[in-house]
């Protein structure tokens, strides 16, 4: 009798750890799916006329601490002027293979240089 018992609660044992584990891989998928990259790694936080928007640029500050990321200056300045001379030497088409601007045209059209 005493042998029955013991049977009855491991089973019940077993099926409430198989219940909590299933509950457990269910939230352990939706918080892989709810994890998103960086707002300025991702459409929602770069501007479609070149360089990132405010969203971007916060969400930068965000995940390195330090970085004083401000808005382009296409006026004229010492910044500008670096940064024409940096971004305008670089490495890499101005059009991809579709014929659309690159990221690095559109940024130098946004600056003016």
């Amino acid at each position: 009798m005493i042998q029955r018992r013991q049977l009855v609660l491991n089973r019940q044992k077993l099926q409430l750890q198989q219940k909590a584990l299933k509950s457990k891989k269910k939230t352990d998928m939706n918080v892989q799916t709810e994890a998103k990259s960086a707002a300025w790694q991702r459409k929602a936080g770069k501007n479609k006329e070149g360089g990132l928007n405010e969203k971007g640029r916060k969400s930068y500050e965000r995940e390195n601490p330090g970085s004083d990321l401000k808005a382009p200056q296409p006026e004229g300045g010492p910044r500008k002027r670096s940064f024409c001379a940096r971004m305008g030497g670089m490495k890499g088409p101005m059009k991809d293979e579709k014929g659309r601007p690159t990221r690095k045209a559109l940024a130098l059209r946004k600056w003016k240089c």
